[in-house]
């Protein structure tokens, strides 16, 4: 969860033209820890780039608010209870909910031993949706307390007791499961209903890795509770059952590897050998590459990966297990309407990509991703654009993806089509800058590298060829 930047210099929300400019933005330092504790009444709001401390059961009955790149640590008794909680997370930027002792991420704690242990609840909810979250070392991760819906999507798992658990539902309720990461922890989700009102509990698209427990700790035992499990991914799991409990489990289109059984239902698959690489994704060469369904809850799928080089869904039948999606980090350049890169632009590192499909005007009328003449792009990252015009003498050694392709110049790179869009469902959080009475214009002469500390700049100009270097921190900048 390290970030490029608090200063989202790559992200913008209508245009982008690159006339010879290099940006380069190291990382940023956090502000101080702040502590939760007790009963807050009043909305709240976990803030993108801050550290929370939660220190006992903290109960917070007002709108509290998650944004992406807060990082909320808790103390061996920390548990959050949140009566209504509001994600304003994204893909490619999650709020983090860790150990006090987890130094990875966000500011060290004040007593930290850098060896993190676990917490009783991250978070305890009683209906709604929690989406691209990262939680790191509870007992339990989402403690599922109320009836009605709660639906877990797109959200990763790292050395959890228990992911969801469910056992605390009231009932009658639904659990909706849908692109999860669950690893290196007990068990996956622990189901029970209170033996009078049914749970029906949906899970589809999981990878459940390295697991000392069960796949599913399923005791549910009133009348109508159900489990289905579809396109899911089981790997290691060592309890004595991967779909063990009472209530009618329903499993298709899954597979597995080195689990105490198959489950039973149709079209699952198992597997030779290990599909998982490093960092989750899936060998490309495995079995449960396209071997998925055609479920409807796998349509939000199609433009995130299986595959570590970024490889997007191109068909209906999905892959199994867990999709990433994009990450936003690996972006040097993200516009929502069009993107030019001028004969002078030199690309060095970093994907690009044109967010949404829209009818113009673009910056260049032809294409919404236009490439210059005489442009040379790397290998290794992906130019991505409903329309893309690769002009004459261009040579582009990068992916292209794209849905319709106006080629003068030469692609070295894959050709990869249909794009699905947006490419990012939300985009990070933009913030509008806070000037102050008289901050300074910052010329940037031709050829010239100006280094810049953080602060608050009204207009900053780039000649030709120009550089500028941000030294890391939070920049609040008029124009660029």
């Amino acid at each position: 969860m390290d970030r490029i930047g608090k200063f989202l210099l790559p992200i913008f929300h209508s245009c982008l033209i690159l006339l010879g400019l290099t940006l380069l933005v190291p990382a940023w330092s956090q502000a101080a820890v702040t502590p939760v504790t007790g009963t807050i009444a009043s909305g709240f709001t976990f803030q993108e780039g801050e550290t929370y401390l939660v220190s006992g059961t903290v109960t917070m009955t007002g709108a509290t608010t998650f944004e992406g790149g807060a990082v909320i640590k808790f103390d061996a008794t920390g548990s959050l209870n949140v009566s209504t909680p509001i994600f304003s997370t994204t893909a490619s930027n999650r709020a983090v909910f860790t150990s006090k002792h987890d130094n990875s991420v966000g500011e060290t704690v004040a007593g930290s031993t850098g060896s993190p242990s676990s917490y009783p609840n991250a978070l305890t909810v009683a209906n709604g949706t929690v989406r691209f979250i990262e939680v790191r070392y509870a007992a339990n991760a989402i403690l599922f307390s109320g009836n009605g819906t709660l639906s877990v999507k797109d959200s990763e798992f790292l050395a959890t007791g228990t992911p969801v658990n469910a056992s605390s539902s009231s009932g009658p309720a639904t659990v909706n499961l849908v692109n999860l990461l669950i690893v290196q922890g007990t068990n996956g989700p622990v189901l029970a209903d209170n033996g009078t009102n049914a749970l029906t509990v949906n899970a589809n698209n999981l990878t459940l890795a390295h697991l000392s427990g069960v796949g599913f700790n399923n005791t549910m035992t009133a009348a109508g509770s159900a489990l289905n499990v579809a396109d899911s991914l089981f790997v290691d799991v060592q309890g004595a059952s991967v779909f063990a409990g009472t209530a009618p489990a329903t499993e298709n289109y899954n597979a597995f590897y080195q689990t105490p059984d198959n489950g039973t239902g149709a079209n699952n698959v198992a597997l030779a050998s290990d599909p998982l690489l490093t960092d989750w994704y899936l060998d490309q060469t495995s079995a449960a590459i396209n071997a998925g369904s055609q479920l409807p809850s796998a349509a939000g799928l199609y433009h995130y990966s299986t595959d570590a080089n970024g490889a997007i869904e191109a068909n209906s039948q999905v892959d199994i297990g867990y999709h990433a999606p994009p990450d936003i980090n690996t972006f040097a350049i993200v516009a929502t309407n069009s993107v030019f890169l001028d004969a002078t632009t030199v690309l060095h590192s970093g994907n690009v990509a044109v967010n949404d499909i829209g009818p113009g005007p673009y910056l260049k009328p032809e294409a919404s991703l236009y490439i210059s003449k005489e442009i040379t792009t790397p290998a290794g990252v992906r130019l991505m654009g409903d329309s893309v015009r690769v002009n004459s003498a261009a040579v582009v050694a990068s992916d292209v993806h794209y849905n319709s392709l106006n080629l003068i110049g030469t692609i070295n790179g894959q050709q990869v089509t249909p794009l699905s869009h947006p490419v990012f469902d939300a985009l990070p959080l933009f913030r509008s800058a806070q000037l102050g009475a008289a901050p300074a214009d910052v010329i940037v002469g031709a050829a010239q590298q100006v280094t810049l500390p953080p602060g608050e700049y009204n207009n900053i100009t780039v000649g030709k060829a120009g550089s500028i270097v941000f030294s890391g921190g939070t920049y609040h900048i008029g124009s660029l």
